[in-house]
């Protein structure tokens, strides 16, 4: 499995049913539709791939997601870092009282990084399964 069980599972599952279309449905293991809408619940109850098509629709629509969340922060990572230097300079030079506030401006800065970090690698990783 590419993903921990638990939400991410249960996303999945439900991008799987959301993105389903009916050549889906009738790659099922059998050429009547009821089994084949059988065959295909059944996938997708077991948290299984339905097709190869719809699989990768799904981990567009998550590369896509991260992409959108990624474009509505303020400021980019590298705005970011370039902020966390300017900030260190600062602290070096800065009294105990001063440095202890500008110490977590640090941290919050250094949070937003890492959570722009993970929609990064988040992306990366939902375009290759998807290709």
């Amino acid at each position: 499995s590419v993903y921990r069980e638990g939400e991410e599972e249960e996303l999945m599952v439900f991008l799987r049913a959301l993105l389903l279309t009916n050549s889906d449905i009738e790659k099922g293991d059998d050429s009547e539709t009821d089994n084949a809408v059988t065959v295909t619940k059944s996938r997708l109850l077991a948290g299984s791939a339905v097709s190869l098509e719809n699989e990768c629709r799904a981990w567009r629509v998550l590369a896509a997601a991260a992409e959108a969340a990624l474009q509505q922060k303020e400021t980019t990572l590298q705005e970011d870092a370039d902020a966390l230097a300017a900030l260190d300079e600062e602290l070096q030079l800065a009294t105990p009282s001063d440095a202890r506030a500008n110490a977590s401006l640090y941290m919050c800065i250094l949070f937003r990084m890492g959570r722009k970090e993970l929609l990064l690698e988040c992306m990366r990783r939902t375009r290759f399964y998807a290709q």
